[in-house]
């Protein structure tokens, strides 16, 4: 199959300003920035309560936003999502695929759902499937399938429409049910194609392995945006790594 054809060249990669979600008795997210050019990799790195998963689902337009905008490939999220979504390929930390379907119905509903090539792109996804160590998937229900198998599909399937955008959300937080490796070698390659992509996680040396850039963030806001290099040359951005990933965030209104 051949590289799809830009259908926004315009459009840059990943941008969102200003990002507000309100909540009682104070914002989970707050004046967050995230940029992501395309051909690059911007890895957010938190813990448990940072804000991961919500920002990814933000940026997604699957949850509403109370303040900012977020553009895909030069498209608002928010105000034109069909539009958007067709740039845009999502791993959802929980589960985001129809349980009751095979991992290959789901390729070729996907396929459909995109105006794929059914049977290339059942191959495609069949050879990305074993490079992840989890062909079984595609013969069985997802509900049945072990975490590392619904994580190696999900993000199988963000990748086969080839997008401008990725968001993996966790994507190799698990290192008892991911191959880290082949996920990290399927990353570089949609980075090479001029992909932006976007990984969250909770591992400061994930974030430094994956990520080009490592924004780092503690409840809903962002903290620094720093280099893999940073996070173990620099004692000050070491010590906002662990705050920020490791689980042992500082009190609300603490100054890193």
């Amino acid at each position: 199959m051949g590289e799809a054809v830009p259908r926004h060249p315009e459009g840059s990669g990943l941008d969102a300003r200003d990002l507000l979600v309100n909540a009682w008795p104070a914002p989970v997210l707050s004046d967050v920035q995230v940029s992501v050019p395309r051909g690059s990799v911007l890895a957010v790195l938190g813990g448990a309560e940072a804000g991961k998963s919500l920002l990814v689902e933000v940026l997604a337009g699957i949850r509403p936003l109370d303040g900012g905008t977020v553009e895909i490939a030069g498209v608002d999220v928010h105000r034109e999502p069909v539009r958007a979504l067709r740039e845009l390929g999502v791993h959802l930390e929980r589960a985001g695929f129809a349980p009751w379907l095979s991992g290959r119905e789901q390729v070729r509903l996907h396929a459909r759902l995109y105006g794929l090539p059914v049977d290339e792109t059942v191959d495609r996804a069949t050879e990305l499937l074993e490079r992840l160590g989890a062909t079984a998937i595609l013969e069985e229900y997802a509900a049945f399938a072990g975490p590392g198998g619904q994580r190696a599909l999900s993000l199988v399937l963000a990748v086969l429409h080839r997008p401008h955008v990725l968001l993996l959300d966790g994507i190799a937080d698990d290192p008892h049910d991911v191959d880290l490796p082949a996920i990290e070698a399927l990353i570089r390659e949609e980075r090479g194609r001029g992909a932006a992509v976007l990984v969250t996680t909770r591992s400061a040396a994930v974030a430094a392995r994956l990520g080009d850039r490592v924004l780092l963030l503690s409840r809903g806001r962002v903290v620094d945006t720093v280099t893999p290099a940073d996070l173990g040359a620099d004692p000050a951005a070491a010590l906002l790594a662990r705050l920020a990933g490791e689980g042992k965030e500082p009190p609300r209104g603490a100054r890193p």
